[in-house]
């Protein structure tokens, strides 16, 4: 992930992601309260999400590549209701650092003893609607334009920051990304039975 990022972006992104990568060990090492040191790191990523976006949005400019910064993350709260509803367990995000055109965050909710499996689920891709051809009734259109993607993985999945530097256990959250932000950057849609 972040040698795509480096090769996509320059050195000034890996030299921020040096700086987060410390900041991040450092609230490791002095917080033992588990609460406090998520608070801390959401807030970091925030921080840090902006400046990569700065970064990659002035890197872009610079070579003459288009970049649409994203819309505005407007159902996610309905999303995180609907899943926490449904489907109970400890969840964490994997939040976007650099998103073009809709923000996509992967949420993941650990295996139960109930539902042996993860849960993943995007927020971000419902920030637009999908763009859907002629032959589709208006009826249908409104009912589907806004849409988010999941996804069941086996309960040995490695779902951790280390395991996923190895694209073995990575790849999931890669193909549910690109398979949302893929309707808003090719202007068509995904539903049911497609396969991209």
């Amino acid at each position: 992930m972040a040698d795509d990022m480096k090769n996509n972006f320059g050195e000034n992104l890996e030299d921020l992601m040096g700086l987060l990568k410390e900041m991040n060990d450092q609230i490791d090492s002095f917080d033992k309260d588990g609460g406090k040191k998520a608070e801390a790191k959401a807030a970091l990523t925030t921080i840090f999400g902006a400046l990569f976006q700065t970064a990659a949005e002035k890197r872009a400019e610079s070579e003459g590549m288009e970049f649409t910064p994203p819309a505005e993350m407007i159902h996610i709260e309905d999303t995180e209701k609907f899943f926490e509803e449904h489907f109970d367990g400890e969840t964490f995000v994997w939040h976007e650092i650099i998103s073009d055109v809709v923000h996509i965050d992967v949420h993941v909710i650990k295996p139960t003893e109930d539902r042996p499996f993860y849960v993943l689920y995007t927020t971000g891709m419902s920030d637009l609607p999908m763009t859907f051809d002629g032959g589709l009734s208006e009826e249908f259109k409104e009912k589907h334009a806004y849409a988010e993607l999941m996804m069941f993985l086996p309960p040995y999945w490695k779902a951790d920051d280390e395991s996923f530097k190895d694209d073995k256990w990575y790849w999931p959250v890669r193909a549910i990304k690109e398979s949302a932000r893929y309707p808003h950057l090719c202007e068509t849609w995904i539903g049911h039975g497609h396969d991209i």
